[in-house]
């Protein structure tokens, strides 16, 4: 949704709108499946700043068959979050950005 500055609507940028679009994707992927763990009653883990619920949440998600798009996803879009995405808790994501950026320099 665009953002109203000084009067006038702001579009969303570039990266918002990758961002809106590989979002949509991952959601797709996930359509209506029952399998997907951070859908499930306990899903309140996933965004969780508790470090016990976090652990809980990272191993649940390798169980879940959109894993890896999910990783992929928030390693190029989710990269200031405080959630568990794709079986990474939050310093696990870090340290694998870290990792990646090696390998590209």
């Amino acid at each position: 949704m665009p953002k109203e500055r000084g009067g006038m609507m702001a579009l969303p940028s570039m990266k918002d709108q990758a961002r809106a679009v590989a979002h949509d994707a991952l959601m797709r992927q996930i359509g209506d499946r029952l399998d997907i763990p951070c859908r499930g009653p306990r899903s309140g883990a996933w965004q969780s700043t508790n470090s016990t619920l976090q652990e809980y949440a990272a191993k649940e998600c390798w169980q879940c068959p959109v894993v890896e798009q999910c990783r992929a996803y928030a390693l190029e879009h989710e990269k200031d979050r405080c959630e568990v995405w794709g079986g990474m808790r939050p310093r696990q994501a870090v340290k694998q950005m870290e990792i990646d950026l090696e390998g590209v320099a």
